[in-house]
């Protein structure tokens, strides 16, 4: 196992601060997400580090195609809750087959119980899943 605790006592630490500066980040993140060519129909694709979701919830609004999944993740339980604040809020779910789910009662980072089965959760039209 892997010994992550200083890490995420870092961005846990940091979480509340950087939610003022999330737009700043906002560039590099889309930039890769368009690199990734996530605009195509039906495909999966994992978002590491997704931080407060601001990323996250503009490509699931504006770059994410039918019958596409978006995996977002991060270790830091702060700014996955500040994740899960910032998706419970947003419009994207308001779209008729749109759907959002956070799952944080699994440790991805630290557990072997950190298998994600796409095909399992896959629910709706656009489907992003936070852990």
């Amino acid at each position: 196992m892997i010994n992550t605790n200083s890490t995420v006592e870092f961005w846990d630490g940091f979480a509340s601060g950087y939610v003022e500066h999330e737009l700043s980040y906002l560039q590099g993140n889309i930039t890769c997400f368009t690199l990734t060519n996530c605009n195509r129909p039906n495909i999966t694709i994992l978002e590491v580090g997704c931080a407060t979701g601001v990323a996250t919830e503009m490509a699931a609004k504006s770059l994410l195609n039918d019958g596409s999944v978006l995996v977002s993740c991060d270790f830091s339980g702060e700014m996955c809750k500040l994740f899960n604040e910032k998706l419970q809020k947003s419009d994207f779910t308001l779209i008729p087959g749109n759907c959002f789910e956070m799952d944080v009662d699994i440790n991805h980072v630290n557990s072997e119980n950190s298998t994600i089965d796409i095909q399992k959760i896959r629910k709706g039209n656009k489907f992003v899943f936070g852990c």
